[in-house]
């Protein structure tokens, strides 16, 4: 029996740093069992995700961002696990609203200078070797500010997913 509770113990430490368990966790569902009946998978096919053991399919990771309350599950997914997705979307960051917040309102403020930049380097339909490096500039903007609308639009619903998970026990 010994050896069985050493076994327990080891995969719980190893769960503790895993999203998957985290989240499970933070929505407040304390066990595989009770995950397991709405994510119609046994109890040890959660404890193999929680322990990195395998990796959920798509589909599975949509269910948990679902029943935990968090879409970051997703961009975890599609950056880390799908070959597409990791060449042609952001790996976004969990930020606080407040924070994102105030970097999407610098990114607004500096929009109307990579917007005359860009302007200026495609208004004669010629982009010379003199220009290419501010059009690199602009686009590296460009890309930041989306990252920037991505980490928005996840933080702000997980702020909707918490004020749910909040009405519905209240």
């Amino acid at each position: 029996m010994k050896g069985s509770e050493n076994k327990m113990t080891r995969q719980a430490t190893k769960a503790i740093g895993n999203m998957y368990f985290r989240a499970r966790k933070l929505a407040g569902i304390s066990s595989r069992e009770e995950a397991s009946r709405s994510l119609y998978v046994e109890p040890e096919t959660i404890g193999k995700w929680e322990t990195d053991k395998c990796v959920p399919g798509a589909e599975s990771v949509l269910l948990m961002s679902d029943l935990y309350g968090d879409p970051l599950l997703i961009n975890h997914y599609c950056t880390d696990k799908c070959p597409i997705g990791a060449n042609h979307y952001n790996k976004l960051d969990n930020k606080d609203l407040a924070v994102v917040s105030l970097q999407m309102i610098r990114s607004l403020r500096e929009l109307e200078d990579a917007k005359d930049k860009l302007l200026d380097i495609t208004e004669d339909g010629i982009i010379d070797d003199s220009e290419i490096v501010e059009l690199d500039f602009v686009m590296n903007f460009f890309d930041k500010m989306e990252k920037t609308i991505q980490e928005l639009r996840l933080s702000i619903k997980k702020e909707l997913n918490s004020d749910q998970t909040i009405s519905t026990q209240g």
